[in-house]
């Protein structure tokens, strides 16, 4: 009999779960005896690999489940493992793995949680925009397929600061992803009133590098 994980809200669970919530999914795989089993997975380009990485430690710290990181023919690495326990799990501390990224109020009430389920979201479907050269201004977006308004909401009540969510639709890259037909971008200014909670909360749990960059060269220019 499969013993019973005892899975409790942390720092860590706040960074995967923002992973998952970005660039993972989850599917069933089903059993002759009828049985199934929840499979997390995880598929990126080679330059998202030190998140995957990440990932696959926090799956092992928080799952007990070790698994190894395979490179596929198209260059990127996918990541999976198999959880039987998953439902119960995400039901009891209010983990909703679809599309919008929706933080539960554990991690939305804690600034050190929130800090790292943002970076786990900006490692994975974010990104770090520089705007205007004479006045430079440095924008974090999170994409997403539909409105992410439980996330807005969260981040002006933790970062005090103003949040905007856009719809657009056309052809747009996010990173080496092509997005076709419609999403919406929720945007706030990296600024004096975020600089340091930034510092402080969300770059120290970030992995990509380039993304990493971008915020602390800005943020060392204020």
């Amino acid at each position: 009999m499969e013993q019973k994980l005892e899975i409790m809200p942390s720092v860590e669970l706040a960074y995967w779960m923002g992973v998952l919530q970005s660039d993972g999914c989850l599917t069933t795989r089903k059993y002759r005896d009828r049985k199934s089993q929840i499979i997390v997975k995880v598929e990126v380009a080679p330059k998202s690999l030190e998140m995957v990485k990440k990932f696959s430690q926090l799956s092992e710290l928080i799952f007990d489940r070790k698994a190894k990181i395979f490179e596929l023919g198209s260059g990127k690495f996918k990541f999976s493992i198999g959880v039987s326990q998953l439902i119960p799990i995400f039901e009891r501390l209010d983990i909703d793995a679809r599309d919008p990224p929706r933080p539960p109020v554990w991690v939305s009430a804690d600034y050190t949680k929130f800090g790292a389920y943002l970076a786990g979201l900006i490692d994975g479907d974010g990104d770090v925009r520089i705007k205007r050269s004479k006045y430079p201004q440095c924008v974090v977006r999170i994409t997403s397929g539909k409105a992410q308004i439980f996330l807005q909401k969260a981040v002006k009540e933790m970062l005090k600061c103003g949040v905007t969510i856009t719809h657009r639709s056309g052809v747009s890259m996010l990173g080496d992803r092509k997005i076709v037909g419609k999403w919406y971008c929720m945007e706030f200014v990296v600024s004096k009133k975020t600089r340091d909670f930034i510092k402080k909360y969300i770059l120290p749990e970030m992995t990509i590098e380039h993304k990493i960059r971008k915020l602390t060269d800005f943020l060392s220019n204020k």
